[in-house]
């Protein structure tokens, strides 16, 4: 690890990483306002769908506020990984259509919008700062990206394992986002931690047997 740079910027990606996780909580509760306002039209699209806020949620609540109102030509935005058939998405999408929920709405996916764009500024500038503690200039091992909602939208994975050099999201239970939060907060020190952790979890479960 760049031990300079790293006290240099540690206080901007701690700054960063916390507000990442605000803003994760403000998406959140514009879904659970945009689930509301279609549950009171009596669009039951969560019960079909697991995620309204993926490819085919956001591409009929996007119809929804342009003025289409047709089940059928709604359900035509179905992805082909949604299990639910088109018949079952097509029933879901019968409802009462309320002009002050459409407007409630708007309301919640126009400020989801915005979040979500907040949420790539933070990643950008946490890629800058984690980037700035490597000491490597090429990295030596390919670390894979691990796909999953919320995410940084870069390879933290990989920056970690140029920083520390240890693949840190390989330990129990460690996903992307949660390692990049215990980086910004014990930096140098993350590695001896978790495996510190790591041997204490094993240790409890041999106890048990």
């Amino acid at each position: 690890m760049n031990l300079e740079g790293y006290i240099v910027v540690k206080p901007y990606l701690i700054c960063y990483v916390r507000q990442r996780k605000n803003i994760i909580q403000g998406l959140t509760k514009q879904t659970q306002r945009m689930q509301k306002s279609l549950e009171q039209m009596n669009i039951k699209l969560n019960n079909v769908i697991r995620d309204i806020t993926g490819e085919t949620g956001t591409a009929i609540i996007g119809a929804i506020l342009t003025g289409e109102r047709a089940p059928k030509v709604l359900a035509q935005y179905r992805d082909w990984r949604i299990k639910a058939s088109e018949e079952t998405l097509i029933k879901s999408l019968e409802g009462n259509w309320r002009q002050e929920q459409i407007f409630n709405l708007r309301i919640a996916y126009t400020h989801y919008l915005f979040l979500e764009e907040q949420l790539n500024q933070c990643d950008i500038e946490c890629e800058k700062v984690i980037k700035r503690m490597s000491t490597v200039s090429s990295s030596q091992k390919a670390v894979k990206v691990k796909k999953s909602k919320n995410n940084p939208n870069f390879n933290v994975s990989q920056y970690l394992y140029d920083a520390l050099g240890v693949e840190v999201t390989k330990i129990y239970g460690i996903k992307e986002i949660t390692a990049l939060t215990l980086f910004s907060e014990t930096g140098i020190n993350l590695k001896e931690k978790l495996y510190q952790a790591e041997f204490k979890k094993r240790k409890t479960k041999q106890d048990k047997h």
